[in-house]
């Protein structure tokens, strides 16, 4: 049976405490965030990751590797409870806070974590606007931490992970060893993978007959449309209608890969930024991009992202479809007013030629994703800018020119391999290395 396990929103006011009075960490007695593998044993001395190969590319990988080998200063579960990671927090409200440094974390240079790590591994994190407006060592163990914005769930964003001043490449000691598997058919990788992300679900079904542990996290992703001729529309006066509900749900149906629901309207991007200070970087340049065939209107996605490539050629379909005929269609012209029937076309390209036409914002419109909730939304917000900076023209607020699409989750399958994970509100997935070796 697929083991569904809840996931209780993130309480912002708990989370900003009181001067003194700093949130308590759970304990992790009897954990809902903490799940193992089917069989009792010592566990595996290396443990083997896997993806299905169409589905996942190095990022997912990469983005596994890092958050399971460097500790953030805390975590927050997925309950939206704050854990203690490479700190404790000592006292603070609002922005201000004061952690101490834990002493029986070291890297495997043998050195025990401190503050000067902390400040070294930050620095250019807070260059690139991770939501930490300062960090300074106050003595051997504690640091004091301003944010930018009240809420300390930002330190627990894989932006702000720790690594060694002395040893960039140190992980923790004792974290288990990584080994990513080849790409394969995903059900093969089974048979010799610990842990498997997948979004394929007749894989979660086939996992599930073996008697293999499944659960779905929480949903990370949200893929959006972005169109240039957007921005112009809302910057005039009276700007287009978001994407309706109907419109969203018809979208939604028309993916065929993992677990998807129709985008909400609260998200990220939503909140209000104006305290981030600035966000957008100087434009992109144009040079050396190849031309865009201006007898069509073009949709690119990335060629390898199925869900991507699903919602795109769903909306090329209804600029074709009779607006008396179909109230999603009706929508969606509404909400991009510059379509011209008939005369739309989806593309996929590489993920580098992507990013090029999305920063020069050469193309019709663009459909990515971004991931969704995260730790910081100033830091998000900034990223999201640089990477398409036309995003800001006219001074369009960013919350009228996104469309959300859908929502994205992927699941979780634990093999015959005694695997213990543990994973937050954001769908950050980290394995637990033996108590005896990292507490």
């Amino acid at each position: 049976m697929r083991r569904y396990l809840p996931i209780v929103p993130l309480l912002i006011a708990i989370l900003a405490g009181c001067a003194g009075n700093p949130p308590e960490p759970t304990t992790g007695v009897g954990d809902p965030c903490r799940v193992s593998g089917p069989h009792d044993g010592t566990g595996p001395d290396t443990v083997w990751i896997a993806a299905s190969p169409t589905e996942w590319g190095a990022n997912d990988y990469m983005r596994l590797f890092i958050v399971n080998r460097f500790p953030t200063l805390i975590t927050v579960d997925c309950n939206g409870d704050i854990r203690p990671g490479l700190a404790e927090i000592e006292s603070g409200a609002e922005r201000r806070w004061v952690l101490k440094i834990r002493n029986d974390i070291r890297f495997a240079n043998g050195e025990i974590a401190g503050p000067g790590d902390v400040v070294d591994s930050w620095r250019q994190a807070i260059a690139l606007g991770a939501g930490v407006d300062s960090v300074v060592a106050l003595d051997n163990r504690r640091v004091e931490v301003f944010l930018e914005r009240p809420g300390i769930e930002a330190l627990a964003s894989p932006d702000l992970m720790v690594r060694s001043s002395r040893d960039s490449a140190a992980p923790l000691k004792g974290a288990p060893g990584f080994t990513f598997g080849a790409p394969e058919d995903p059900r093969d990788m089974l048979a010799r993978t610990s842990i498997l992300l997948s979004r394929d679900p007749g894989l979660v079904a086939y996992a599930e007959e073996r008697g293999m542990v499944v659960f779905e996290l929480p949903y990370d992703r949200t893929y959006m449309l972005l169109a240039p001729s957007r921005v112009r529309d809302v910057s005039a006066a009276a700007g287009p209608a978001h994407p309706s509900p109907d419109l969203r749900r018809d979208l939604a149906a028309a993916v065929r890969e993992g677990e998807v629901r129709a985008a909400g309207r609260a998200n990220w991007w939503t909140d209000l930024l104006d305290g981030c200070g600035p966000l957008v970087p100087v434009p992109a340049s144009m040079a050396g991009l190849p031309d865009i065939d201006g007898s069509v209107e073009t949709i690119f996605y990335d060629e390898e992202d199925a869900v991507a490539r699903d919602l795109s050629e769903r909306i090329v379909a209804l600029t074709a479809t009779d607006t008396l005929q179909s109230r999603p269609a009706r929508d969606l012209f509404r909400s991009l007013p510059a379509i011209r029937p008939g005369n739309v076309v989806a593309r996929g390209i590489s993920a580098e030629v992507l990013q090029g036409y999305l920063e020069a914002g050469k193309a019709f419109a663009f459909v990515t994703s971004v991931r969704n909730p995260v730790e910081d939304t100033c830091g998000s917000a900034r990223d999201l800018f640089r990477r398409a900076p036309w995003l800001a023209a006219g001074g369009a607020d960013l919350r009228d020119v996104v469309l959300e699409l859908v929502d994205l989750s992927s699941y979780v399958i634990l093999t015959n391999s005694n695997v213990t994970v543990t994973w937050d509100i954001y769908g950050n997935v980290r394995i637990v290395p033996p108590p005896a070796e990292l507490p």
